[in-house]
């Protein structure tokens, strides 16, 4: 709104123009967003809202998270061709300076894994994430070595245990086939007696606790000896 002094100045210098004294009748009217309303300050124009950007931390998580999701479908499906094997962890990364997506699988297997076996899981992944694909694959067995101290045949409750797993790998493909493979500590009489035992006690532990049945169990008594009585436990 023009304030009183300024209309003075406006009606002086148009007064010195025309060459008489006048006074001007000036009616103001306030505009503003949303029509005339008197009385009411006029509001500032609309400008476009700014979203906020997310956090770093957030895009990255949400990134990891979607990244993790499209995977682990195409895991769920190479575990169900490589069955009895199972993928026990996997990888996702990208690097900065090539294009590929970095895969790592961690595939608990007793049994090699061929360059072929490897180029179709290649495959298998950029196929279902249509990009490029690095893979990398860990083996490891199903199983750690159950190795006993000299004389001793009983399982430890530690190894029991750990046997257990072959519950659920049954469960999962019952075609599966155990391989037990009992080492001597000595070449002698009783460490071999003693490696039969030990293979016979696993075995019968699988059979009577994982309802594993005794068709699906192999024993092998190697005459070579390690350095420590050892057996170990295979599933193909």
């Amino acid at each position: 709104m023009m304030k009183e002094i300024e209309l003075k100045k406006i009606e002086n210098k148009i007064g010195r123009y025309l060459g008489y004294k006048m006074i001007l009748n000036v009616e103001q009217v306030l505009v503003q967003t949303g029509g005339l309303k008197e009385g009411v300050a006029a509001k500032s124009p609309l400008l476009p809202t700014l979203v906020p950007t997310k956090p770093p931390a957030d895009v990255i998580k949400n990134s990891r998270e979607e990244s993790i999701g499209i995977l682990r479908k195409t895991v769920d499906k190479i575990e169900r061709i490589i069955s009895p094997s199972v993928v026990e962890d996997f990888y996702v990364g990208f690097n900065y300076k090539t294009s590929p997506i970095i895969v790592n699988l961690k595939i608990k297997r007793d049994v090699h894994l061929s360059n072929a076996e490897r180029g179709w899981l290649k495959r298998i992944i950029a196929e279902d994430i249509r990009l490029p694909v690095e893979l990398d694959v860990e083996v490891v067995p199903f199983f750690p070595l159950f190795v006993f101290d000299k004389g001793e045949k009983a399982l430890s409750d530690e190894m029991r245990s750990t046997l257990s797993g072959i519950r659920e790998i049954y469960k999962r493909s019952p075609a599966s086939k155990v391989i037990i493979e009992s080492y001597p500590g000595a070449a002698t009489k009783k460490e071999r007696g003693l490696a039969e035992e030990r293979a016979d006690m696993i075995g019968m532990v699988i059979i009577s606790d994982f309802k594993v049945p005794r068709e699906n169990i192999e024993k092998i008594i190697h005459r070579g000896t390690l350095k420590q009585a050892t057996v170990k436990v295979s599933v193909l």
